[in-house]
């Protein structure tokens, strides 16, 4: 990464996803007030910055059977987030796996694209390494048949 790239990238204006490591930077940067957590594995009482509303969405990275309630509500809370005018974030781990899904799911609730492959393409476009594997995949496809 060179001086000026950035570690955290924008799916759509005000909407941001990065890596667990890149958070605060983001908020730094570009002054979001919202964060979406998707690390199943973080003890959800974590607080950032005091300004910064932080809503805790566990989803597992491996797991087999990616329950479609949680990554419905991690969807609908970045969206919530970003029709109140708010500048939100949201991220796992590593910013591939989950955050990759979610950011398809948000792309298909904004009605900017028409098929789930054509989200996956742009969020790629805006963040090249993310991969979701087939049981995200899987819940997308139910989520939005």
């Amino acid at each position: 990464m060179t001086i000026n790239e950035k570690p955290y990238n924008e799916l759509v204006t005000n909407i941001y996803m990065c890596g667990a490591l890149d958070v605060n930077r983001l908020i730094e940067d570009e002054g979001v007030e919202v964060v979406v957590d998707l690390r199943a594995e973080l003890d959800p009482n974590t607080t950032i910055f005091p300004n910064v509303t932080r809503i805790h969405v566990p989803l597992k990275d491996d797991s087999q059977d990616v329950e479609e309630v949680q990554m419905n509500r991690a969807i609908q809370e970045v969206i919530s987030s970003y029709n109140e005018g708010k500048k939100v974030a949201f991220h796992c781990g590593a910013g591939r796996g989950r955050t990759g899904a979610v950011a398809i799911g948000v792309l298909m609730e904004l009605n900017l694209v028409s098929s789930i492959e054509e989200a996956e393409e742009k969020s790629k476009k805006a963040r090249s390494i993310l991969s979701i594997n087939d049981a995200q995949r899987a819940t997308l496809e139910r989520l939005y048949k």
